[in-house]
């Protein structure tokens, strides 16, 4: 399920870093890592929060997007081709979506784990 849209992201939230033909992909990647970490679900509570889910998601797919782009190999060798791998990157792109979410939903009630 769609829960944001291009048109969104550049009239609402000002992003520009995504291009048009590649949104969708992202932001269905934001979500789905959303989703996971914090084990949410936007469909129950989209219409209480809907402003503050689709903000977050701009970010983190733009956020998704960036490491995309620059990617996460830290060193290459052209004879006997090697590749190393910076692992830190993964955990560092862990630690920002973190903190994205944290910074949209955490006056939501959505990141409450507490008994009912």
């Amino acid at each position: 399920m769609a829960y944001t849209d291009f048109n969104f992201y550049i009239v609402s939230w000002g992003g520009f870093k995504i291009p048009s033909n590649k949104f969708d992909y992202y932001s269905s990647r934001a979500v789905e890592r959303i989703e996971v970490f914090f084990n949410v679900s936007f469909e129950v509570a989209l219409y209480e929060y809907n402003s503050e889910i689709q903000k977050c998601i701009c970010e983190v797919a733009e956020n998704i997007y960036k490491v995309d782009q620059i990617g996460e190999i830290s060193s290459e060798k052209t004879l006997t081709y090697s590749v190393a791998y910076n692992f830190d990157a993964v955990d560092s792109k862990k630690n920002e979506v973190f903190k994205i979410v944290q910074k949209h939903l955490s006056k939501t009630s959505l990141l409450f784990r507490g008994l009912n």
